[in-house]
This record gives structure tokens, C-alpha cells and sequence, in this order.
């Protein structure tokens, strides 16, 4: 996928679709929370939580549901392609850095590190910028 004519190519929205999965998600996850990094939550089944600080990035959530009869909150994770994670103000990232967890308050903004994390999948930085809001975002390929 190329960008504008002259700004060279991008992987950025790039997903494999049939990496797309349904998972219980923790408490607290809302339709404001959509484009954020998740990890695994090993306090439940089958669930994600926002990622937190250091932990190892597993996808980017895509849509929330609250099944209200149920009395759960499910969620669809994008797992693999080029996909864009959101930077806190500050935080600087580079190409070729992994992404993990950077707020300890568990809000899905990201970071990179050079040496792996456990339970790190491969994702590694392909690109960074500025949105349109003046927001930082990194593009990580995650397979």
C-alpha cells in the first residue's frame, strides 16, 4: 500500500482480516479505548486488557460490544498487519524498536524497547508520526 505520491510506502492499515478475533474483555474497556494497544489479562479466560506498562503488546482493539443480557463486554483484536498504536506526549520511538506497554495506568499507549519482552509476539516498529490532531502514533508490523 503506497502513501501520497512522493511520501514513499506504508504498512499502516494494512490487517489481516482473518487475524481479527473475538475476545471477554476486562473491566473498564470502552468505545473510547478503540485503536489502543491490548495485552492478554491472565485474570480471565479468553480476555484482553489495555496494555500496560512493559507488558508485551498482543494486538490493537478494534470494536466493543456490551452484551447487556449477557452481562459482558466482548471485543474484536486486530492481531496482525500494519497496524497504529497511539504515543503518549513525550515518548519518543524509533524503526526497528519493539512495541510494548507504556502507561502503568494501563491506558493501551505504547513504547519501544530493543530487547524482547516475555510473551512478546513479533511486532517491531516500522514507522512513526503525527496525526492530524497533532497525536504521536507508531505503525508496528505484528505477526
Amino acid at each position: 500500500m503506497s502513501n501520497i505520491i512522493g511520501a514513499g510506502v506504508s504498512v499502516n492499515g494494512i490487517v489481516a482480516n482473518d487475524a481479527r478475533f473475538t475476545f471477554n474483555a476486562a473491566a473498564g474497556i470502552t468505545n473510547a479505548d478503540i485503536g489502543k494497544a491490548v495485552m492478554i489479562d491472565p485474570s480471565g479466560q479468553t480476555q484482553v486488557k489495555l496494555a500496560t506498562m512493559g507488558a508485551a503488546v498482543f494486538g490493537r482493539l478494534l470494536r466493543v460490544e456490551q452484551r447487556i443480557a449477557e452481562g459482558i463486554t466482548v471485543c474484536t483484536v486486530d492481531t496482525e498487519g500494519g497496524l497504529q498504536f497511539p504515543v503518549q506526549s513525550g515518548v519518543t520511538i524509533t524503526p526497528s524498536q519493539i512495541l510494548v506497554g507504556e502507561d502503568s495506568a494501563g491506558a493501551g499507549y505504547v513504547k519501544g524497547v530493543t530487547t524482547p519482552v516475555a510473551g512478546a509476539r513479533f511486532n517491531v516498529v516500522t514507522e512513526v508520526g503525527t496525526d492530524y490532531s497533532g497525536n504521536g502514533f507508531a505503525v508496528a508490523l505484528l505477526h
